[in-house]
């Protein structure tokens, strides 16, 4: 009998469900439970994931809602799956596997340990999270705005002038939702800062050499995206104020808003 035999599963979900699942729940009704190892959630993990590594699990159940549906991964589906056998037990019964875990996992991924970016709000640097929101959102335009200056294909050129004009409509939201004004928070934010809490002038000498095709140009803007929807979603999660914990989740919302409309263009591309 394998090892693996040992183990009750539970209910198991495919990496594609999982990827459909995720792109259509709000983040306030999901919760992505990552139960390796903190390098590897560093090097790659799934975008809004809370990293609680499967020996810290009987300590950590507080962190998690019984309430919300919760989608448990790992490099193959085998810690995560011990996992959910455990949590069921502790009486969190809406939880799914991640089958073959991120070996199987083909949607968008972000980097970095789970403190990366916090520093732009916990520093004070910003009035206010929304100060902090639009800065962001004006850091990747004027990326946008520069990449295409830089690129010399055409179709590219036009691909990240209507992403320019894209994050201008949320800021311009945001603008309005929350009293942004000239004089008022957002005349003190600070500039260059990309979403995710990226640098501007670091992404664009980076990345400098991927303005070149209209797909490199996609899966640049996904990354991005799944930066800032990795970056919101961990600062809801420190949150006590729920206002505060629903203006991020609100903002996760619409990163993965954002990322739906890029893979059904870039699917509409490779097709």
């Amino acid at each position: 009998m394998q090892w693996q035999s040992l183990f009750d599963h539970g209910r198991e979900i495919t990496a594609a469900e999982a990827r459909a699942y995720i792109g259509h729940l709000p983040p306030h009704d999901l919760q992505l439970i990552d139960v390796r190892q903190p390098k590897e959630y560093q090097e790659a993990h799934i975008p809004g994931a809370i990293l609680i590594p499967l020996n810290e699990l009987p300590q950590r159940l507080g962190e998690i809602d019984p309430a919300r549906n919760t989608i448990v991964y790992c490099r193959s589906g085998h810690r995560s799956g011990a996992a959910c056998q455990f949590l069921g037990q502790a009486g969190i019964a809406r939880v799914l596997n991640l089958q073959g875990g991120m070996l199987q996992w083909q949607g968008s991924r972000a980097s970095g340990e789970e403190t990366k970016g916090l520093e732009l709000f916990v520093s004070g640097e910003f009035p206010s999270a929304a100060a902090m929101a639009c800065s962001m959102e004006a850091g990747l335009k004027e990326f946008y705005l520069a990449a295409a200056d830089q690129t010399v294909d055409a179709a590219s050129r036009d691909f990240l002038l209507a992403m320019a004009r894209l994050e201008d409509g949320h800021i311009t939201r945001l603008k309005e939702r929350h009293g942004l004004t000239a004089t008022g928070p957002a005349a003190a934010m600070p500039t260059g800062v990309i979403e995710g809490g990226m640098q501007a002038a670091d992404i664009l000498e980076t990345f400098s050499a991927s303005f070149t095709d209209l797909q490199s140009m996609f899966q640049l803007a996904m990354m991005f995206e799944a930066q800032a929807l990795d970056l919101y979603s961990r600062l809801a999660r420190r949150q006590d104020d729920p206002e505060l914990r629903d203006f991020f989740l609100d903002m996760a919302g619409e990163e993965q808003r954002h990322l739906n409309r890029l893979a059904r263009e870039l699917d509409k591309l490779l097709a």
